[in-house]
């Protein structure tokens, strides 16, 4: 009887942990692609002194990432041409929630906020994943 209470309490301290865990590892995955977005956006900037490309559907010089099995991706670009934001948000059915409960930013500077983080606004200035 002792080790059964002993396994559940193990159990109730270890499942949430691990949950958390789990969610920590797919928000990392779109912290990855967005940073990576936004060196490519640079690069873009750097070859053609705009981040605006009228060829492509968004207007963005360099598409936004395709979605991933947990995020999906968008970039917009301000009327100037000289600004930019990336933004990850959360999929519905992933485990993580309902959709966009996870939305994140960057933009040209590399400013980093937290959109959305499980339905409430995030702090400005990081992405936060705990």
């Amino acid at each position: 009887m002792i080790a059964v209470a002993v396994i559940a309490i193990l159990a109730s301290i270890a499942i949430p942990a691990y949950g958390k865990y789990v969610l920590s590892s797919k928000l990392s995955e779109s912290f990855a692609v967005l940073g990576d977005y936004r060196l490519k956006m640079e690069q873009f900037n750097q070859d053609n002194r705009s981040y605006t490309d009228p060829l492509n559907a968004n207007n963005c010089g360099v598409a936004p990432p395709a979605a991933s099995k947990y995020f999906s991706f968008s970039c917009t670009i301000a009327a100037s041409g000289t600004q930019f934001t990336a933004t990850a948000s959360s999929k519905a059915g992933t485990g993580m929630g309902s959709a966009a409960d996870y939305s994140y930013s960057i933009d040209q500077a590399g400013v980093q906020n937290t959109l959305t983080f499980a339905g409430s606004a995030g702090p400005n200035g990081v992405w936060k994943n705990k």
